[in-house]
């Protein structure tokens, strides 16, 4: 009788961590997710609760996306120097185009569209309350029209330090 423990999904504990780490692997080098379980015969299901199990293994599947933007970014840099044809245009705009969308999707830190955070304060002493009538009259009007805003942005050491 052997000594390994089968897991629920069928795969012992030697396997799983084996897949883990090729799965992990393969993800780096630039594989997407399906590709990569397919050619470990690994099913969705069975990769969910992989994840939903091991919060580690979610953190090392985080970075190695990070690891698998580099490699789209590097595909992008291999064509730049690349000689086209007009009729081949178009289509190179699109491969770039999806390797910067892809790019972004794996590291948002680094390739994505930076999100500003906007400091909304308002001082309350300073709004100027209408009488009923002459507010609808207003809003009627434009309701835009009485609004008036000032923000200012915050800078990127305040929200760093808003998430410690």
């Amino acid at each position: 009788m052997s000594n390994t423990l089968i897991t629920s999904s069928g795969l012992s504990i030697s396997d799983i961590k084996q897949f883990k780490k090729n799965f992990v692997e393969l993800i780096a080098a630039g594989y997407v997710e399906a590709k990569a379980l397919s050619d470990l015969c690994i099913s969705r299901g069975t990769f969910v609760k992989m994840c939903h199990d091991d919060p580690e293994f979610v953190t090392q599947i985080e970075e190695s996306r990070k690891q698998r933007a580099e490699f789209w970014i590097s595909k992008i840099a291999d064509s730049v120097d690349d000689t086209l044809e007009s009729k081949e245009v178009p289509s190179e705009k699109l491969k770039f185009d999806k390797l910067c969308y892809l790019a972004k999707a794996d590291n948002p830190e680094r390739y994505g569209v930076g999100k500003t955070k906007i400091d909304i304060s308002l001082d309350l002493k300073q709004f100027k309350l209408l009488p009923p009538d002459e507010a609808v009259k207003a809003l009627a009007a434009d309701p835009f029209a009485i609004v008036e805003a000032e923000f200012s942005e915050l800078p990127e050491q305040e929200e760093e330090e808003d998430l410690l």
